[in-house]
């Protein structure tokens, strides 16, 4: 009986890791739909201008609109947005550019024209006023939406966001001017040293 018992748990075994190996796309999928539906978020996608853009919605609320960052897509907020929708409405979108939305050659993606896209998105959705969250590049976006359009935007939150300077240099920026430099990087942080 052990020995089955044995025999089983390793070919249970074997057949996750050839999944894994034969179909990584497919568990990625399986792993972010699982995801969407645990922060019980739906995709969806309009026209907005040139732009198709891709986008979760779900919870009911307030809405918040999340901007996510260079390089990244709407699923980037899905895990955080599992917090949120109990009580807001949330909206994450692939902004033009990125992700699943239309990718245009000759168009524009500068901060100012993603925030004006922003807006327009918003339109499209159906939000009147809403609160605005973003991460990185998003960050920037979204507060130079709100500053393009304060009668819109409720409340503004940035996660690390690009665009923003500080009044008071961090220690980092202070040993950076005195002539430190990063000579071993060690996961996000480096090691500062002198160089002269």
């Amino acid at each position: 009986m052990k020995k089955k018992l044995v025999v089983l748990l390793a070919i249970a075994i074997a057949l996750a890791v050839g999944a894994y190996f034969a179909l990584p796309g497919l568990l990625v999928k399986w792993a972010r739909e699982s995801d969407r539906k645990v922060a019980g978020l739906q995709e969806k996608s309009l026209r907005v201008e040139d732009h198709e853009i891709v986008y979760l919605e779900g919870g009911q609320g307030e809405p918040i609109l999340m901007v996510h960052g260079f390089a990244a897509n709407k699923d980037n907020w899905t895990r955080f947005a599992k917090f949120v929708t109990p009580l807001y409405h949330v909206v994450a979108l692939d902004l033009p550019g990125f992700g699943d939305s239309t990718c245009l050659e000759n168009a524009s993606y500068s901060i100012a024209d993603q925030a004006m896209r922003l807006n327009q998105f918003a339109d499209a959705v159906g939000l009147k006023k809403f609160h605005v969250v973003g991460n990185s590049m998003g960050g920037h976006i979204a507060g130079r939406c709100t500053v393009m359009f304060p009668e819109r935007v409720l409340t503004l939150g940035l996660f690390d966001a690009s665009g923003v300077t500080s009044p008071v240099p961090s220690e980092m920026a202070q040993r950076l001017a005195k002539g430190y430099r990063v000579v071993e990087s060690v996961s996000y942080s480096g090691v500062l040293r002198r160089t002269d």
